[in-house]
C-alpha cells in the first residue's frame, strides 16, 4: 500500500481482469474466480451487507458503487453508512459531487468516466485533474485504444469497462495497458 492524499490506496498492481457483479450468480461465480477484486455494482441498502460477505469471506478485495445500490442515498451519509456496513477497499462513481465528497472522507476514489465524444473526453479529462482519483474507469472500454495516451500521461491507473464482449477484445485492452472490468462469467476464466 502507498498513501497520497492521506489516503491509503492500492493501485499498483490492479489484476488484469476485474469481475463486475450485480446478481448472487455472478457473485458466486466471482467468489470462485481466480481475481483478487471484485467490483460490486448492484443489489440493495438491506441486503448489501449479505451480498458481499461471500466475497468478503473467499479474501476478495472489494469495491462498491454506491450509484447502483437501491435504498442508498447518493451523498455523505450514504457513503458512511456503506463504508460502516462494508469497508469497500474502494468506491467507484461518476457522479462528480459523491466523487468529491469520497475524496473528502479520504476514501479511496475510482472515478467512472464515459467517453462518447470530444467534449465528454475533455470535461472527463478535467474532471480527473481536479479530483485526481486513485484509479480512473474509462467507459466503455472500447474507447481506451483512443484515449490511452491522454489518460496514461495523468499517471493512474486505468481500468476499462463496459461492451467487453469476447476474449479478443479484453485481452488487447490488457495488453494495452489497462485492467479491465467485465460482467460476463464466461470472460472471467478463460
Amino acid at each position: 500500500m502507498i498513501l497520497r492524499k492521506g489516503r491509503e490506496i492500492m493501485v499498483r498492481d490492479l489484476p488484469p481482469v476485474i469481475p463486475s457483479v450485480w446478481t448472487v450468480t455472478q457473485r458466486d461465480h466471482a467468489t470462485l474466480s481466480p481475481w483478487p477484486l471484485v467490483h460490486v455494482a448492484g443489489g440493495g441498502l438491506k441486503t448489501i451487507k449479505e451480498f458481499v460477505k461471500p466475497l468478503l469471506d473467499a479474501k476478495k478485495t472489494v469495491w462498491i458503487h454506491p450509484d447502483m445500490i437501491a435504498g442508498l442515498a447518493k451523498d455523505r451519509e450514504g457513503l458512511e453508512v456503506i463504508h460502516s456496513l462494508i469497508h469497500p477497499s474502494a468506491i467507484t462513481t461518476s457522479n462528480l459531487a459523491l466523487a468529491r465528497q469520497v475524496t473528502q472522507l479520504r476514501l479511496t476514489l475510482v472515478l467512472r468516466v464515459f467517453i462518447h465524444d470530444t467534449q465528454s473526453l475533455e470535461s472527463s479529462l478535467a474532471a480527473i485533474d481536479r479530483l485526481r482519483p486513485d484509479v480512473v474507469c474509462c467507459l466503455p472500454a472500447v474507447v481506451y485504444p483512443l484515449i490511452r495516451q491522454e489518460l496514461n500521461q495523468r499517471g493512474i491507473p486505468v481500468v476499462a469497462a463496459g461492451l467487453v464482449r469476447s476474449l479478443l477484445t479484453r485481452d488487447h485492452l490488457i495488453e494495452m495497458g489497462a485492467s479491465v472490468e467485465i460482467g460476463q462469467a464466461k470472460l472471467w476464466s478463460q
